[in-house]
């Protein structure tokens, strides 16, 4: 069962990106913010694998 918890957080990441990307109005900075986001889903992955 935990290994979905990990693939329920990709999909509310993909939603505030999507969230992110109506609000923002340029992408220049939308392309900073999704490289931070993705960076981050990726360190935290990471982090659970170490973990368990």
């Amino acid at each position: 069962m935990p290994a979905y918890q990990p693939h329920y957080a990709n999909l509310n990441h993909v939603r505030s990106i999507q969230s992110m990307q109506r609000t923002a109005s340029r992408p220049s900075s939308n392309r900073i913010l999704i490289a931070k986001i993705l960076l981050g889903t990726m360190a935290a992955f990471m982090l659970c694998r170490s973990v368990v």
